[in-house]
């Protein structure tokens, strides 16, 4: 070994950790490995200490500290020293409390760093609980450590343990039931340093390989129960599971007919479960190899992984036969560039840095077939335990390990910011059912491979559909227009519409319907004819969506702040020949469609309500246009949906049944009427027989002005998006909103922490959350907040279907997979039987779904 500078050079993995751990200030938790044992018997500690104190004496990189000397690592090894672990004693906590303060201590413990370069990278704690009862907590750095470390301090602890306690007294000199190493960490370190100076064009061929190889790869997108910190959480749990001996056995033997290996054959479902979650083709994984290949480092501890990158192709729609052949190909290539140190790679790539994820690849795999002894002590009983306290370095990583009864061991590694359990538990399920598919069906193509087994399908499936409407009952639009002038007969003058203004009564308001329908009738509107509003908030706005219904039109909204161009493409795009709109704003729309002002086209109101007349035909059916409302145009040109008859009536009615509406409800219709949302909030009202109030032209721009009118006019219904609300909620004014009751969220996600803040101002308001395309009329799923939210993310669910409705996701494949998979998210019922399809990853899940609510 030759030093550097006071110091040995660090190993090229060794000096990728070191850089980590300075940028995290020392606190690069998912390098720190973590082992708990429970221990019952007469524990000798003093054999034990003796029997670390050996080890570390045999294995320098255990008395290793790493400094920075001039800006370079270096290794700085200490003389060997009595190891001193720390000694608890929880015998005197209260057997109720032993076993939560143990977890507590074993927290404690993990959680607090290894400073590289003042400490040493290990330690032990010993925990006493009872005479013959206590608990071994081992932490290392993985600068110094790896897996295969942990068999050989394992089996060395064992050795070492037993030849001291077998002394009728521990002395100062060691016995020497272990053969010497040839060779230190550090003489590795500086061999590896030597050997690729002395190998610059080995070096470069292999870079260029994984230049090319690597070029143009995307981070693997997964869907999250939260989004991604800022910077990287390394705090983790595990998942296990079991694939059964009787799978096992069956996949094993299709693995080795086509040829390749047990690793290889679970690296390829592995990637396909990866491709079904994130919605892409282009898999790329990390694996770690032992890369010991001298048989003299095999007795040596210290960190001797490499990493090497495995990316498959899953495009084309190949079987599992075919997909085992790419992997094969991938992995034999990949492990014939696997001498260059990956830190290299990286470096060489220069991705662009993101402190919140690994670098290349996002997900990693191994397979452990090394059937390692347990860890055992002389005399005593010594079980593995899962001490609580996990790490993870990348988004998610899966261990499978081979079983001597045939059966294999599966464990899903996952960072708790990212990530609910419930979520990777459903992983593990969807990753075994995959297996049995493929074993079963190997022929078939991967992406008709069912993700889900049939039970989880089966409580998907009950789960999406809502309860059925009552049947013959009348789901045309024009039946909601009577349902209103049934209110009206029965409570003429009741307030139908009220505003700054004044106020219309449903005698007055029936009346003009009728009227206007009437005419329209007569002027030759029929089923199915666009009929174009463009009015201010006011009587007269309630009045014309109204009459268009009554006859049959397709109501098509235009705000009057509309753009010019795109009002006159909506026009043009709809087909409406005319316009009901008001004298002010007869010059908008030129000499294109006829133009109907409806100002001062009342005659007085008579006492008793209007009657449709009946010679108005009445063939819209419930799938028949109602409503043609225009997309806000993300996509350079605006989308015309189609919101149907039966879809609108469903709506409106469920949320008259859901909201106990009744006549003494005012709700504050604000939003702009080029929004789906605006239907029901004119609607729902009038058939309840309760009150629109309009609300200032400003109220949706501005909270103090919504807060102020709300006060004014004692309003007790709200619809709002969460963006809103939260600003809604700082308003003084709002404490003045006494008879509010009822808050219905929408469009975005919704937390319960922004539920409390309004709950903290509104005493006792109950708060709605729901969820739905457009295409489905307005709104498809609905929960009612309670005080919870989802786990990990505080949002609220966005509940199960409204009657009539039926909600599923399905993947690519069309395949039904659980809520979260990236997909579409198909509603059905009531609304047209068209899906929405959202991106990769914007799925019912980002809004808060819990299908198992």
């Amino acid at each position: 070994m030759a030093p550097v500078d006071g110091g040995y050079p660090l190993s090229f993995a060794q000096e990728q950790l070191w850089l980590l751990d300075q940028l995290r200030s020392g606190d690069a938790a998912e390098y720190l490995m973590h082992e708990t044992f429970r221990i019952r018997g007469p524990l000798d500690t003093g054999a034990l200490t003796a029997a670390l104190t050996e080890t570390a004496s045999r294995h320098e990189v255990l008395r290793t500290r790493y400094a920075d000397e001039d800006g370079v690592a270096v290794q700085v090894i200490d003389e060997p020293d009595s190891v001193k672990p720390e000694f608890a004693d929880l015998c005197d906590v209260p057997d109720d409390r032993r076993e939560q303060s143990l977890r507590e201590f074993g927290a404690s413990w993990a959680g607090t760093p290894i400073d590289l370069r003042r400490d040493h990278p290990w330690r032990v704690a010993v925990v006493r609980l009872a005479p013959e009862d206590w608990a071994l907590l081992l932490t290392f750095h993985h600068i110094a450590f790896d897996g295969w470390s942990w068999g050989l301090l394992a089996d060395e602890l064992r050795e070492l343990y037993s030849a001291f306690a077998s002394r009728t007294a521990v002395s100062a000199e060691s016995p020497e039931p272990l053969e010497p190493l040839e060779l230190q960490y550090a003489d590795y370190a500086d061999w590896q340093r030597e050997w690729w100076s002395a190998q610059p064009e080995l070096m470069d061929q292999q870079l260029r390989y994984w230049r090319e190889r690597l070029s143009g790869v995307a981070p693997l997108e997964l869907p999250t129960d939260r989004p991604r910190p800022a910077r990287w959480d390394a705090s983790g749990d595990t998942v296990a599971f079991t694939v059964p001996a009787s799978l096992a056995t069956r996949f094993s033997a299709l693995a080795k007919e086509q040829g390749t290996t047990v690793f290889m054959a679970g690296l390829a479902a592995y990637q396909l479960l990866l491709a079904r979650y994130s919605g892409g083709e282009d898999i790329a994984v990390g694996v770690s190899l032992a890369n010991r290949d001298d048989a003299r480092l095999e007795r040596m501890i210290g960190l001797f992984l490499n990493t090497v990158v495995v990316r498959t192709d899953l495009g084309g729609a190949p079987d599992f036969r075919e997909l085992l052949s790419r992997v094969k190909h991938t992995t034999l290539d990949a492990y014939s560039h696997q001498e260059v140190p990956f830190e290299r790679v990286v470096a060489t790539l220069a991705p662009e840095r993101d402190a919140g994820r690994n670098p290349v690849f996002q997900a990693g795999f191994a397979l452990h077939n090394a059937h390692r002894r347990p860890f055992a002590l002389p005399g005593m009983r010594v079980t593995r335990v899962d001490g609580g306290t996990r790490s993870s370095a990348f988004d998610l990583s899966l261990h499978l390990t081979e079983r001597p009864d045939g059966s294999m061991g599966g464990e899903f590694i996952y960072p708790t910011a990212l990530f609910d359990r419930d979520r990777v538990e459903r992983m593990a399920e969807n990753f075994l059912h995959l297996l049995d598919q493929a074993v079963t069906a190997p022929g078939t193509p991967v992406e008709r491979l069912e993700l889900t087994a049939p039970a989880e399908r089966a409580a998907l499936t009950t789960w999406g559909q809502g309860t059925p409407r009552p049947a013959g009952e009348d789901r045309s639009g024009h039946g909601l227009v009577r349902l209103v002038l049934d209110r009206a007969a029965a409570t003429p003058r009741a307030t139908a519409v009220a505003d700054d203004a004044g106020h219309l009564d449903y005698a007055g308001l029936a009346e003009r319907v009728t009227q206007l329908a009437g005419r329209l009738h007569t002027e030759g509107v029929r089923p199915g004819d666009p009929v174009a509003v463009s009015l201010h908030r006011g009587p007269e706005l309630v009045t014309a969506i109204l009459a268009v219904l009554a006859v049959g039109g397709v109501h098509v909204p235009l705000a009057p702040d509309l753009p010019d161009v795109r009002r006159d493409f909506l026009l043009t795009d709809s087909g409406a020949e005319l316009v009901l709109t008001e004298e002010a704003l007869r010059d908008l729309f030129g000499d294109g469609p006829r133009v109907r002002a409806l100002d001062g086209e009342w005659s007085a109101a008579g006492a008793a309500p209007g009657r449709l007349p009946e010679a108005l035909p009445y063939p819209a059916g419930p799938d028949d246009a109602a409503c043609l409302v225009y997309t806000s145009g993300s996509t350079g040109t605006p989308k015309g949906v189609v919101v149907t008859h039966g879809g609108l009536r469903n709506r409106v009615l469920w949320s008259v049944e859901a909201y106990a509406m009744t006549a003494a409800d005012r709700l504050l219709q604000k939003t702009t009427i080029g929004f789906d949302a605006s239907l029901w909030e004119f609607l729902s009202p009038l058939v309840s027989g309760g009150t629109v109030v309009m609300a200032p032209a400003d109220a949706h721009r501005d909270p103090s002005v919504m807060a102020a009118a709300m006060a004014r006019h004692r309003v007790t219904l709200l619809q709002l998006v969460p963006s809103v609300l939260r600003l809604l909620v700082q308003e003084p004014a709002l404490s003045d909103c006494t008879a509010l009751r009822l808050v219905s969220s929408a469009g975005e996600q919704l937390t319960a922490e922004l539920c409390e803040r309004l709950r903290a101002v509104v005493p006792g308001v109950e708060i709605s959350n729901t969820y739905g395309p457009t295409e489905c009329s307005i709104d498809s799923t609905a929960h009612r907040w309670t005080g919870e939210g989802l786990p990990g993310s505080g949002t609220v669910s966005i509940g199960a279907p409204l009657p009539g409705v039926g909600v599923s996701v399905v993947d690519r494949a069309d395949v039904l997979v659980p809520v979260g998979v990236p997909g579409e998210l198909c509603v059905r019922g009531a609304g047209l039987a068209r899906g929405y399809r959202g991106r990769p990853g914007q799925t019912a899940e980002r809004f808060g779904v819990d299908p198992y609510a």
